[in-house]
């Protein structure tokens, strides 16, 4: 019985480390295409926010190529921090539905 558990719980553990590994990350090279398509600053930054997990390359080398793709400043700032983005969205949608409350009421 006890072996039956141990290898019950490998196999889980397994399953688990494989559907981490088939998770895609976003990276550098989807915005460059997304860019390429001709999407808006708008669209390509709303998908770095949906996505789940990034693994962008901001160093000298990473920025370079963003360049050369054509990713503007506007995205490549997000890239750098996406969480600082989606906070600072957050709080200005906040205040404006607080300021028109304030007018409505």
């Amino acid at each position: 019985m006890r072996h039956r558990t141990m290898m019950v719980s490998v196999l889980l553990l397994a399953v688990v480390s494989l559907g981490q590994q088939l998770t895609h990350r976003m990276s550098n090279q989807d915005v460059i295409d997304m860019v390429s398509l001709g999407l808006s600053d708008d669209v390509v930054i709303d998908k770095i926010h949906a996505t789940d997990a990034t693994d962008f390359d901001t160093s000298v080398a990473g920025l370079k190529t963003l360049k050369l793709g054509k990713v503007s400043d506007a995205v490549i700032r997000v890239m750098i921090n996406p969480q600082l983005h989606v906070r600072k969205a957050g709080s200005r949608a906040r205040e404006e539905v607080s300021g028109n409350r304030a007018l409505i009421c």
